[in-house]
C-alpha cells in the first residue's frame, strides 16, 4: 500500500487526461505523460547536439572520455519524431 501518498495517484487524477487522449478533439500520439497530484507534464526522448570525432577519424576510448561534457550537455537538443530522424 502506498498510503497517503497513493492519493495523489487516484483515477481523478489520471482520469480527465487519458479521457481527453482517447477524445477525438485529440490529435496527440506517440507521446509520454507524466501524472502526479494535479500536475501534468510531458515525458520526452531527445539528442542532444553531441560530439563529432571527425570525418574518417576512428576515436579512441580517450576521445569519448575527454568529450563527455559535450556529449552530455543537455543545452541544446532536438526532439526527433522517429529513429529515423534520431
Amino acid at each position: 500500500m502506498m498510503g497517503a501518498s497513493g492519493e495523489t495517484f487516484a483515477p481523478e487524477y489520471i482520469a480527465p487526461m487519458v479521457a481527453y487522449l482517447v477524445s477525438e478533439q485529440s490529435q496527440i500520439t506517440h507521446e509520454i505523460f507524466n501524472i502526479g497530484a494535479g500536475r501534468y507534464s510531458r515525458i520526452f526522448v531527445a539528442s542532444t547536439t553531441g560530439w563529432k570525432a571527425g570525418e574518417g577519424r576512428h576515436p579512441s576510448v580517450e576521445d569519448i572520455r575527454d568529450q563527455l561534457a559535450a556529449i552530455r550537455a543537455t543545452d541544446e537538443f532536438t526532439i526527433p519524431a522517429n529513429a529515423a530522424e534520431a
